[in-house]
């Protein structure tokens, strides 16, 4: 895997993980300011983002190895065994 393949990996996980957690406490942030609670609804739904987000990451690494898992069994079936000649 090239540097440049595993930094956007590194980089879509770290997306996935924070947008969980922005969307939570934003949402949250939200219903507290509409509806005079702070600060209950950031932080339920603030837990909420950081569950949300983990779970994100953990699908977005199952496809990415899965990706990965079926390029390298295409590699495998392309490249011919190389005999050596002794």
């Amino acid at each position: 895997m090239s540097s440049s393949r595993q930094f956007g990996v590194v980089y879509r996980v770290f997306v996935e993980l924070l947008a969980g957690i922005l969307v939570g406490a934003g949402s949250g942030w939200v219903l507290d300011y509409v509806f005079a609670t702070r600060p209950w609804f950031l932080l339920a739904m603030l837990f909420l983002g950081i569950v949300a987000g983990f779970a994100n990451v953990v699908r977005a690494t199952r496809r990415m190895t899965a990706e990965l898992d079926a390029e390298d069994a295409a590699k495998t079936q392309q490249e011919p065994t190389r005999i050596r000649k002794e």
